[in-house]
Formats: structure tokens, sequence, C-alpha cells
């Protein structure tokens, strides 16, 4: 008795629980976090750019600042498209 309570119990699925499971994947777009990670890109990207304009360009002095890499510097701008 105790080997049969071990086994797990098997439910039959439904037509639409089937459907759920086969369904194509959410869209970005229904994606409730993305309004979020779209404001801290773009928060990320204006303090970037104004911490360059503080440095007058010097990406060195601004990894300092940062407490980065220079290549994380270099990174960031590119995908910011700022440099």
């Amino acid at each position: 008795v105790a080997q049969l309570r071990a086994v797990p119990s098997r439910r039959a699925v439904s037509p639409a629980e089937q459907q759920d499971r086969f369904a194509a994947p959410k869209q970005a777009s229904d994606d409730p976090g993305l309004p979020q990670r779209r404001a801290r890109r773009t928060w990320e990207a204006d303090h970037l750019a104004e911490a360059l304009r503080r440095h007058r360009g010097n990406r060195q002095a601004l990894a300092r600042e940062l407490g980065v890499s220079v290549r994380t510097v270099y990174r960031k701008l590119q995908a910011f498209g700022l440099g």
C-alpha cells in the first residue's frame, strides 16, 4: 500500500488544459515587466550619457567613477548607441 501512495496519481486532462500546454509562447508585449525594463534601460542610458559628458569623453575616468572596467563602459556605450 505504501508503494502505491508513492506513485503519482494521474488525472484526465481536459482538452482546454491540453490546448493551453501547447499554446504559443507569450509575446514580449504580454510581459508585465517590460515597461520596467524599458524604463531602467532608458535611465541607464541617460545616466551613462550624462557621466560621459561630465568626464568629457574620458572613458577611463568614467569607468573609475562607476566602479566598473573600461571594457564594461565600452560595451554599455555600444549597447546604448553612445560610443
